[in-house]
């Protein structure tokens, strides 16, 4: 057990000594150093643009019995302002998109996804100090996409339609290594009630359409019949005017309705930069 725990050791040391090799040289080039990690004031408005690669497993009893895994190529935009003048209340919008090609165990492919998640969340600063601040508040939530099996001739695709009223949170922890300074942040959106679109099992999308059974495809959705969990960790890093942000990405959807099963598992690792802009008073 000892040895484990000095390899442990030793391997956390030299990431860390890399790490540190690789971003203290940036340390020269930070004017904005001090505003790492910190919200939005005034009237600024905080985006951030990030693409990403991930992993992808699905499985999705409408479609196939099987599971498929798969790379997941990924695009995201987040934008934080204040909602009112009174710096208490943040307007925080989150929007990804994903694709992805997978194969089941056996190496057959044809499995197609892609899906998109948009968020709105207004949240209270509870906390809010120098080194850490907390927020968390009410959100609207969307996930909308859809599932292909080429090799399924019965029922080759599956639609999917969630939109659900949420609570979001984030924590932010605003420290130093070395003179870099640093900004770890925490994101988590946790959906409590909606609506989920999920055919039940041998149901036609063109009974949907053209003979009305919209109701038999549509759920009433809560945490005891679908959970879903979405969580972001990511680091900050200043450089010039912008920032960089590295971050792990964890989705996590499924639901047992109408006799079909339904998972996606996303795990994504992102890179983005950070921009701070003015708003004008005409809102531009």
């Amino acid at each position: 057990m000892s040895m484990k725990t000095d390899k442990c050791h030793c391997f956390r040391s030299r990431v860390l000594f890399v790490l540190t090799l690789l971003l203290l040289p940036l340390s020269s080039a930070f004017p904005q150093g001090g505003m790492v990690g910190s919200l939005p004031v005034g009237r600024e408005k905080l985006s951030v643009y990030s693409i990403g690669i991930g992993h992808l497993q699905v499985l999705d009893r409408y479609v196939s019995p099987n599971v498929y895994r798969g790379p997941e190529y990924e695009l995201a935009f987040q934008r934080q302002r204040l909602l009112t003048d009174s710096d208490k209340w943040l307007f925080n919008t989150y929007m990804k998109g994903g694709f992805s090609m997978m194969t089941e165990r056996n190496g057959y492919g044809g499995f197609m996804s892609v899906m998109a998640d948009v968020r709105f969340a207004g949240e209270y600063r509870w906390i809010s100090t120098e080194r850490f601040s907390l927020n968390a508040g009410p959100e609207l939530f969307l996930k909308v996409g859809g599932l292909l099996n080429q090799r399924n001739s019965n029922n080759p695709a599956q639609l999917k339609l969630y939109l659900a009223g949420a609570v979001a949170g984030e924590a932010v922890y605003r420290t130093r290594l070395g003179r870099l300074p640093l900004a770890l942040n925490w994101q988590i959106e946790l959906p409590l009630l909606g609506y989920n679109f999920a055919p039940t099992y041998g149901l036609q999308y063109y009974e949907i359409g053209y003979l009305g059974k919209f109701g038999e495809a549509s759920h009433l959705a809560w945490p005891g019949n679908l959970q879903d969990i979405s969580q972001r960790v990511s680091v900050d890093v200043p450089m010039g005017s912008v920032q960089i942000r590295l971050s792990y990405s964890g989705d996590y959807y499924l639901y047992n309705m109408g006799g079909v099963r339904c998972r996606l598992f996303d795990s994504s690792f992102m890179i983005g930069f950070m921009k701070r802009v003015e708003i004008k008073h005409n809102g531009r």
